[in-house]
């Protein structure tokens, strides 16, 4: 609350009459003050006196009794609501005395100066949640007050009730700030106020959370028919809980892996029931109550399936081994190999796409009556699937003989069989005779 004095106004010889003027803002109220020359006791009364102010007129019934002197006082209590500029100006005032005391009225005039007034209170909004690392804030205000000239000020950190200034600018109307070099998954909070010599209030204060950081990944273990992917995720602010989650494609994501709040974490998920030599686009994104944040895009592809193998024939010195693949998804070409020797050599038997294939190749150069194991692997550039088979290679005929129990005599011709000690007399050998399975046995020594 400010106060001016209106100059003083001579009214006869001996008195004096002024008005004081308090006013804030708009408002004004105003003070009819009274002296004497030389003192002087008496009373002074008007029940119809009106005091008009900036074209305002009220009321200003006095009555008053006692001494007066040099000094000035009351002629009777402040009048509010009269209302003035605040931009300031030289207002006119009458007082007027119908009754009573006439000789008390008279005029004048009264100078107030421009007033500061403190800048309207800002607002402010922020866009939530904001990015892993950013926050966008809007803010300003309407008026910068009296002088009109002032600055804007906007606050911002992880506690409530920021003093922390962030930026500044001169101007009213609303401005976008983005505040930046932020932790992920942390609770920022913002105001604002401004100042023309006089502070506004505070803004209201307004929250934002940063995003949880992307995932890190890397393809693990694959196998025919599942993908592993691994993942790390960093430390962060702790605002929210995270969950890990995964798509094929970007659509139709997985519930979601609860993971470690706050700190650093690391795990894997595998994904089941793929199909065999099949690519997959596999996205990894961690979720919070702000809003998800997705890693790089990984593209794996499952092992090729295993091919299914068998013995289509066994002679004295070789075999020949049937093989097939299955139809799959095609995403690598199939290499087909085989080995005898335990998988340190490999020889290509074919190429193949995703479609069914089949076929059959032949070992050679084998020792009669021999044991031995192939292998037949499938080859792509996610990895290798192997089958393996074990077979006998057939004895010479003259030392093979069939019949009952004591009366070998029937050579046979056509033999195969399991892997058992053919030195050991009576001992079990399948084969067979004219078509028909029969089990035989080999003369110990022969």
């Amino acid at each position: 609350m400010a106060t001016v004095y209106s100059g003083e106004v001579a009214v006869g010889t001996y008195n004096r009459i002024r008005i004081k003027c308090d006013y804030s803002g708009t408002s004004a109220t105003l003070t009819i003050q009274f002296r004497r020359t030389s003192s002087y006791t008496g009373s002074w009364a008007d029940t119809q006196a009106t005091l008009t102010f900036n074209g305002q007129s009220k009321g200003a019934a006095y009555s008053y009794s006692g001494t007066v002197g040099t000094s000035w006082v009351n002629l009777r209590a402040a009048i509010s609501g009269y209302t003035i500029s605040t931009s300031g100006g030289t207002y006119s005032w009458t007082f007027n005395n119908p009754g009573g005391h006439s000789v008390l009225g008279c005029s004048g005039s009264i100078t107030i100066p421009s007033q500061a007034v403190a800048p309207t209170t800002p607002t402010i909004s922020a866009s939530n949640p904001g990015t892993t690392n950013t926050n966008s804030i809007t803010w300003g205000t309407t008026s910068m007050g009296t002088p009109s000239s002032g600055t804007v000020y906007l606050y911002g950190g992880t506690g409530a009730s920021p003093t922390t200034q962030l930026t500044t600018k001169t101007t009213t109307g609303n401005s976008t700030y983005t505040h930046s070099s932020l932790a992920a998954n942390t609770k920022y909070h913002y105001r604002a106020r401004a100042n023309n010599g006089q502070w506004s209030s505070y803004s209201s204060e307004v929250t934002a959370v940063t995003r949880a950081a992307a995932p890190s990944v890397s393809v693990g273990t694959r196998t025919v028919n599942s993908i592993q992917i691994n993942y790390s995720t960093a430390a962060d602010g702790n605002a929210y809980s995270k969950s890990i989650q995964y798509s094929l494609g970007g659509t139709n994501w997985s519930t979601g892996t609860t993971v470690s709040t706050g700190s650093a974490s690391s795990g894997s998920y595998t994904i089941t029931g793929r199909a065999a030599n099949t690519s997959y686009s596999i996205r990894t994104r961690v979720n919070t109550t702000a809003g998800a944040t997705t890693g790089s895009t990984l593209t794996a592809v499952t092992l090729p399936a295993a091919p299914s193998i068998s013995v289509q024939s066994i002679a004295t010195d070789g075999a020949t081994i049937s093989y097939s693949t299955a139809a799959d998804g095609g995403a690598y070409t199939k290499t087909l190999s085989y080995s005898i020797d335990g998988g340190s050599t490999w020889t290509t038997i074919t190429t193949a796409g995703g479609s069914a294939t089949s076929g059959t190749f032949t070992l050679s150069n084998l020792t009669t009556a021999t044991a031995y194991t192939v292998r037949v692997r499938s080859v792509t550039t996610a990895g290798t699937s192997t089958s393996s088979l074990s077979f006998i290679t057939a004895l010479a005929p003259d030392r093979m003989y069939g019949g009952t129990t004591g009366n070998l005599t029937t050579r046979i011709t056509n033999f195969y069989g399991p892997v058992s000690d053919l030195s050991v007399k009576a001992t079990k050998i399948y084969g067979s005779v004219g078509g028909v399975a029969r089990i035989f046995y080999r003369k110990y020594g022969s």
